[in-house]
């Protein structure tokens, strides 16, 4: 896939997304949910640049001018080889549940995570919201992944703020 191609899906699955929610918000809202990617002001996981997590460098912020949009968010990027990197395959860069907690997932709460508190488990990048959230969950992570791949994603349709 091309950048055009990457990004004129992106636009498409973000405007069909976008419609479908006005749509479901019109006729039922209970059904409206939230957003895949949990953003900030439509920047993913706080202009982190995802692919950066997988360096020995370890999490570096993304530059303005190297992004793409991708599933309704903006995606940054500290290179333009992370950025194609990215645009590749984004689902296996994208952190785990939607950016949201994973600890807080595992427990059927829908919480953002922290870019500054990850943790690569079996080449998927997972945040959690704070680092005590973190620890509980390092302390059975087979588990408590199991308990959140059972509440993703169904959980942004149930979920209220």
């Amino acid at each position: 896939m091309n950048r055009r191609q990457f990004l004129v899906s992106g636009l498409a699955a973000g405007m069909t997304a976008g419609l479908a929610t006005s749509l479901s918000v019109v006729g039922t809202p209970a059904q409206a949910g939230r957003a895949m990617f949990c953003t900030i002001e439509g920047l993913a996981i706080d202009g982190y640049d995802p692919v950066s997590y997988f360096s020995t460098q370890g999490p570096r912020r993304g530059r303005r001018d190297i992004s793409v949009m991708w599933k309704g968010a903006i995606w940054r990027f500290a290179t333009p080889k992370h950025r194609d990197m990215f645009e590749l395959n984004p689902w296996a860069l994208a952190p785990r549940y939607g950016a949201y907690c994973a600890y807080a997932m595992s427990q059927g709460i829908l919480v953002p995570g922290s870019p500054r508190v990850w943790h690569l488990v079996n080449g998927r990048l997972y945040l959690t919201q704070d680092v005590e959230a973190h620890e509980r969950w390092r302390k059975d992570m087979v588990s408590h992944i199991a308990k959140a791949d059972v509440n993703w994603p169904a959980i942004l349709l149930t979920e209220r703020s």
